[in-house]
């Protein structure tokens, strides 16, 4: 949610605070921020990579076909 609309401006209102823009709202209320962007996106490219790795390791070399 933070990489869609952690860069808009606009000025929202919150019931029992101050008005303010959505990426403070962000930050200070659910608490997400943007410093961990690089390192959750390349965990995730670690993760496909990993899953894909294993899909086609196991689908060579595992045979359940008896002869």
């Amino acid at each position: 949610m933070f990489s869609q609309l952690g860069d808009r401006t606009e000025l929202i209102l919150v019931p029992g605070q101050p008005d303010l823009t959505v990426r403070e709202f962000l930050e200070g209320y659910l608490g997400l921020e943007d410093r961990y962007f690089n390192l959750v996106t390349y965990l995730h490219v670690v993760i496909i990579a990993l899953f894909g790795f294993l899909f086609f390791f196991f689908l060579k070399h595992l045979n359940f076909q008896r002869r």
